[in-house]
């Protein structure tokens, strides 16, 4: 699935919950870090920061879309392990979750923008196979975005939220005409 028309679906499904979405928020490291040269690399990207104003108490979402099946259990393996994960170093596709000073300079972007700490990160994903519990509940993860359990998403999930007659958007979307699609064949 086409990685522009899965995040249109998550925002879509996440702005008919009354979350304000930003797309595709940039951060990187302090060049003062020290750290392994091969963890240092070009800056990297929130896919989607989600706060819900009505909801202070709910924690900001940042979201990684990944427009593809996630082997939860063989995955977090890998990114904590320096394995590959769909063709390459695991670590590239999750560098908040297997590098710490990667999770520090995500933090630090997330409350520059937002002016808090209390974050939960979400990754969606079109399929979720293997032990879920394996990367919503896997300590190092937990402990570099700040305790919280992560969240694991399937479209399934996903699409669910736009069917639910509490959440429907206020305006249509490509996604929103696109599953009325589906539902109507």
């Amino acid at each position: 699935m086409a990685v522009n028309i899965f995040e249109d679906i998550v925002r879509t499904s996440l702005q008919a919950q009354g979350y304000f979405v930003m797309d595709n928020v940039t951060f990187g490291l302090d060049p003062n870090i020290k750290m392994d040269d091969q963890y240092r690399t070009s800056p990297s990207d929130i896919d989607m920061l989600a706060i819900k104003p009505r909801s202070p108490k709910e924690p900001v979402l940042v979201v990684n879309c990944k427009g593809r099946e996630l082997d939860a259990g063989k995955g977090s393996d890998a990114v904590l392990n320096g394995g590959k994960l769909w063709e390459r170093d695991a670590w590239r596709h999750f560098r908040e979750l297997a590098v710490d000073q990667w999770a520090t300079a995500l933090k630090h972007r997330v409350r520059q923008l937002t002016g808090r700490e209390d974050i939960q990160h979400v990754t969606a994903v079109t399929k979720i196979l293997g032990d879920h519990t394996s990367w919503r509940e896997n300590p190092t993860f937990k402990a570099r975005m700040g305790g919280q359990p992560l969240k694991l998403w399937s479209l399934e999930h996903i699409v669910s939220k736009l069917e639910n007659p509490d959440n429907l958007p206020h305006q249509s979307s490509a996604a929103t005409q696109l599953i009325q699609l589906f539902k109507a064949g």
